[in-house]
């Protein structure tokens, strides 16, 4: 069976017109008639009704355009999959991830892949999302693993990772007896306000007219973990941003936001209709390490990171 002869079939079933059909593929309206005489040859079966204007498909006609749209699925994809594979063979990917990920998520990706493609070069990039987002649209970066935009970026795709609540956190011993401290009385380390999580927190905190008296505005979760715990202030950030700094967990304690709960999404950004198979697996072994990583802590009663409600779909990679 000519895949054209498909082509234009497909074509044709959404046109249902043999004009039409032949203007979109810049051919003559015999060689339209042509392709679809040979497919219905081939098959045993009319496929189009001709004796009605506009044409009809008859229900053969209708089973083989269903037909056509899995099968030009299915080479949609293999050819994302070649093209993943040739630039895996002999190329370079360029990964840029937000800080809170890289100390266990990071060299998971990195070793994994390099099992999988140990020819190619992966050249990773930590920042922003803001910044890398960017930097994917102006295509410095091939893959993104990052906050979510509030808006569509053309030729830009992004597969939802993980949605994680916010959390807020105190030195341990400011929190005695598992009591939630008074917030209004302790001073407090911020994300600067150009970053888009201290975007996030500040805005909750102007909707509910909190206003402590700000340390220090940071950039990373290292500087918020120490900070808080040196200065004796307190924080907002994410479960993953704590279990990605290993003292975290021993100097802090985790309490409730003084605000309503929001949550932060992160996902993976990658160019349309490229890198699709290194994007199954950069999400597969995240959310695999993900897992693994609350599976082997103790963690605070505080720490709201139940697996399942973090990722876009209950599904358990083995």
């Amino acid at each position: 069976m000519n895949i054209n002869h498909l082509r234009i079939f497909r074509t044709l079933s959404s046109t249902l017109s043999m004009v039409q059909t032949a203007q979109q593929h810049q051919i003559k309206t015999s060689t339209v008639s042509q392709a679809l005489a040979r497919l219905e040859t081939e098959l045993g079966v009319l496929l189009i009704d001709r004796s009605t204007r506009p044409i009809r498909l008859t229900r053969a006609g209708l089973l083989l355009s269903q037909k056509t749209e899995a099968i030009f699925g299915i080479i949609h994809d293999l050819q994302n999959e070649i093209t993943d594979q040739d630039i895996a063979a002999k190329g370079e990917i360029r990964l840029g991830m937000i800080d809170g990920l890289e100390r266990f998520v990071m060299p998971a990706i990195v070793g994994k892949l390099n099992q999988i493609w140990p020819d190619r070069t992966l050249l990773t990039r930590t920042g922003r999302s803001d910044h890398l987002l960017e930097d994917v649209k102006e295509q410095r970066l091939d893959i993104s693993i990052s906050g979510h935009s509030t808006e569509l970026i053309d030729g830009i795709e992004h597969h939802e990772l993980i949605s994680e609540p916010l959390i807020a956190v105190v030195p341990r011993d400011m929190a005695k007896m598992g009591q939630r401290p008074d917030l209004s009385l302790i001073p407090m380390i911020k994300f600067n306000t150009d970053f888009p999580l201290g975007r996030m927190i500040d805005a909750q905190m102007k909707r509910c007219r909190l206003s402590p008296r700000i340390l220090a505005s940071v950039d990373t979760t290292q500087s918020l973990v120490s900070l808080c715990k040196d200065l004796k202030a307190w924080g907002v950030t994410t479960p993953l941003s704590i279990l990605d700094t290993p003292t975290a967990i021993d100097d802090l304690a985790i309490i409730p936001t003084p605000f309503p709960l929001i949550t932060r999404t992160i996902s993976i950004w990658h160019r349309e209709g490229e890198f699709a198979t290194t994007v199954s697996h950069i999400r597969s072994i995240a959310e695999t390490v993900i897992r693994q990583k609350i599976a082997t802590l103790s963690l605070p009663e505080a720490m709201p990171v139940k697996t399942d409600h973090l990722f876009p779909n209950i599904h358990h990679i083995q």
